[in-house]
């Protein structure tokens, strides 16, 4: 029996109407992580690492994409998912978080999750650089949403 989880999806979904940036994304985020978990049945142990489980869905024999490949569209959808793969490990390293011993450093592409510490430009901090702005923030919940778009056009998310 494949493994769904349909009704947290759905609840993570009232997060992305909200006008807060960071809700959207993490909601996203989650979203995109518990499609790929479902697509995979749980069969492999990607954590919260996205990119490695978009890589595992691209390569997987055991859970074939229920798609025709010869569509251009969904050809076209199969290579910007790969190249979006790649963008939301580049933006997730652009964002910067406060780690448990308060040390700063960027979010951990594996770790997503990481972004609930994120270190926001306007809190009140040191004057550390490693801030995250609003266009890193922003950047990083386009390509979610364009994975989001992808996963829905490959029918792995509904």
């Amino acid at each position: 029996m494949a493994v769904t989880h349909k009704y947290n999806i759905h609840s993570f979904r009232q997060g992305i109407d909200s006008p807060a940036i960071l809700l959207r994304l993490y909601c996203s985020l989650v979203i995109i992580e518990l499609a790929i978990k479902d697509k995979l049945n749980f069969s492999r142990s990607i954590g919260h690492d996205i990119k490695r489980g978009i890589n595992e869905i691209l390569c997987s024999r055991t859970s074939p994409l229920p798609i025709n490949h010869q569509d251009f569209l969904v050809q076209q959808a199969l290579a910007d998912l790969r190249t979006q793969a790649d963008k939301i490990e580049n933006d997730l390293n652009n964002l910067w978080c406060t780690r448990p011993n308060g040390s700063i450093s960027p979010v951990d592409p594996k770790k997503y999750p990481d972004i609930r510490y994120l270190k926001h430009h306007s809190d009140e901090h040191s004057n550390s650089s490693e801030k995250t702005s609003d266009e890193d923030l922003q950047q990083a919940l386009i390509t979610a949403e364009a994975i989001i778009r992808h996963l829905r056009t490959l029918s792995i998310l509904a």
